[in-house]
């Protein structure tokens, strides 16, 4: 069964919630932290918390 590869976007503490509550999701879950290469493609779904949407940084990368 696939699971589902989620890239989680967000501040230190939305981040380290998430990493907290790893061992309890459904979900692989990878967050920017993680030095990945950016291919968003290779990921099923993006988390994103709304007030990272207003870094040009993250608003561009997303465009691509």
């Amino acid at each position: 069964m696939h699971q589902l590869k989620v890239l989680a976007f967000g501040s230190d503490n939305f981040i380290s919630t998430l990493v907290e509550l790893k061992p309890y999701l459904k979900f692989n879950l990878f967050h920017e932290n993680d030095n990945l290469d950016q291919n968003l493609i290779k990921f099923d779904v993006l988390f994103i918390q709304e007030e990272v949407l207003k870094i040009d940084k993250i608003e561009n990368l997303i465009k691509k």
